[in-house]
């Protein structure tokens, strides 16, 4: 069924909330779970806090697939330089990575935002060469997920 399945992370306690049905998915079909993350270069005022952020984006997944191996679930990671909005830094890893499926969570932006921006989401709903899974605002599962979450931070 399913090999190879992207989770797509931005480091907040909102997209991490996909990691449980990732996981869950994993777990029944042996898939391998590959998880991604963005450090944003062009928003980096200097080298320096460019490497800053890299760092804390490979502590952050490094922690996340260490824990999916501790329960036995096949794992790996990789940063994505963010040369383009995160659409299109995703749309490229589908590209490159060739996962069965991408797991993700909405932010789910509403009014002006909404018809200005489209999400992440809706782009990938629309371009993505494989199934996508979004886990809305409004779900049990990230609602759950959160709550749970004392830190709230999820930056790692």
């Amino acid at each position: 069924m399913f090999k190879r399945i992207l989770v797509a992370l931005d480091g907040s306690v909102q997209s991490q909330a996909a990691l449980e049905p990732a996981r869950h998915l994993a777990e029944v079909s042996g898939s391998e779970l590959l998880l991604v993350r963005a450090v944003e270069s062009r928003l980096s005022p200097s080298a320096d806090s460019y490497s800053r952020e890299l760092r804390s984006c490979e502590k952050y997944l490094k922690r996340l697939t260490q824990e999916l191996t501790e329960a036995h679930i096949r794992a790996g990671w990789k940063v994505l330089d963010a040369h383009d909005d995160p659409a299109t830094n995703l749309l490229w890893a589908i590209e490159r990575e060739q996962p069965d499926m991408v797991v993700m969570t909405s932010h789910s932006r509403q009014g002006v935002r909404r018809l200005l921006h489209r999400s992440v989401a809706e782009k990938l709903l629309g371009l993505a060469t494989c199934p996508v899974l979004v886990i809305g605002r409004n779900c049990r599962l990230l609602q759950s997920y959160i709550r749970q979450d004392p830190d709230q931070g999820g930056s790692g």
